[in-house]
């Protein structure tokens, strides 16, 4: 890979200030979960509530088959039937419709069991075995009627459940290799994979985002995450856009992926322990139970940008999926804004508020042609040019 010309990296002073429709963020503390302290749980929503179970207990340890439901109108905590499975940890939750479905993960050994969850009757149901071989540290999400788990215990292969027919279904395996600690979610008919560890003994830390049409049956890299690699991150999407955070080595940064456009943006910092669980209920996001207790809601309103609002106008050639681009702190590898794997012979127009400061933009072609023909254009809120490929 390289730059496509020696005037792609330079330095944005920028010193004024503009107005830009931006989506500032808030995180809300809310009432402690009302289990013990743990890490390594699951946790899906089913309607206007949420809910959380399973995991492991530190001191002394203990795995968990407790179940709790979450009302946000009430801020309130309530008990559940417990899960019905045996006690265990790194499992994999997701909800279809209004059931809630909890499988795979550890007792100290890989699982393979699966099991539904009624909230009306307050009732568990066991259904049929995992399709995979039993694992733990997998990923599960839903689109429309069917369920997905896929990756863990360093494997490929991927999974659909019907639930009409309690069946699972062998798809395409994932697309970025072997994975597990990797996390997901889904944003209207496509799936996403990314993060995570490869390879055991002395495991790559990932960051690669790979998403899933189920139509298709196929698998295509996505602009990777914007921070740093990571394993054990929370994983949730609130209306259409997807929120990766946190991790296993104490990270704190939250960011939001905008599928329409394949950028990642970094958001306020996610005050929550690392190895939680996330999920969202309406428009609201919620992580917790980390090592922990705390249990925080995650929101967006919109608002205008204080920052400094340019856009970056980029004309594609006929191999688009070589050309990425960064916006990052000048002298540093931190993007604030980033994008790439965008459609052939196309224009895309990509906004980014940035703070006072110096920022390096990085446009790059992983081939080492360059955009031909194409380009791109960087204009400040005044549409006046900063900087262009010419």
């Amino acid at each position: 890979m390289r730059l496509l010309n020696n005037l792609l990296s330079i330095s944005l002073t920028l010193v004024y200030s503009t107005t830009l429709l931006a989506q500032p963020d808030t995180w809300t503390q809310k009432a402690n979960f009302g289990g013990a302290a743990r890490h390594l749980a699951v946790g899906f929503s089913i309607g206007t509530k949420g809910y959380i179970g399973t995991g492991l207990v530190n001191s002394p340890v203990s795995y968990m088959n407790d179940f709790w439901e979450y009302d946000p109108a009430t801020d309130a905590w309530t008990q559940r039937a417990d899960f019905g499975g045996v006690a265990r940890c790194v499992a994999v939750g997701f909800s279809i419709g209004p059931k809630g479905y909890i499988g795979t993960g550890s007792d100290n050994s890989a699982l393979n069991d699966f099991w539904e969850y009624d909230p009306t009757p307050n009732t568990w149901t066991q259904k049929a075995n995992f399709g995979g071989t039993a694992r733990d540290e997998a990923v599960g999400f839903s689109i429309g009627t069917k369920g997905y788990i896929g990756t863990g215990s360093n494997q490929t292969d991927f999974w659909e459940y019907d639930p009409a027919t309690d069946t699972w279904t062998q798809k395409a395996n994932f697309g970025g290799g072997p994975r597990y600690a990797a996390t997901g979610f889904s944003i209207g008919a496509k799936g996403y994979i990314g993060t995570g560890l490869q390879g055991n003994p002395n495991p790559t830390f990932k960051k690669d985002i790979w998403e899933y049409d189920p139509v298709a049956d196929t698998w295509t890299q996505k602009a990777d995450f914007g921070g740093s690699a990571r394993y054990y991150a929370v994983g949730l999407s609130i209306s259409n856009k997807g929120y990766i955070g946190g991790g296993a080595n104490n990270e704190t940064d939250f960011w939001e992926y905008d599928p329409a456009v394949n950028i990642w943006t970094q958001r306020a910092n996610d005050p929550s322990s690392y190895h939680a669980v996330g999920f969202n209920i309406g428009t609201k996001g919620y992580v917790g139970v980390g090592f922990g207790v705390n249990f925080w809601e995650y929101g967006t309103a919109a608002s205008p940008c204080t920052g400094n609002e340019v856009t970056l106008a980029l004309n594609t050639d006929a191999n688009a999926s070589e050309t990425t681009w960064e916006i990052l702190n000048s002298g540093t590898n931190t993007a604030v804004c980033n994008g790439g794997g965008y459609a052939n012979n196309n224009t895309i127009s990509v906004a980014c508020c940035l703070p006072n400061g110096c920022y390096d933009l990085r446009v790059s072609d992983s081939f080492g042609d360059g955009i031909n023909p194409g380009g791109y254009v960087l204009r400040d809120a005044n549409n006046s040019r900063i900087i262009d490929n010419s």
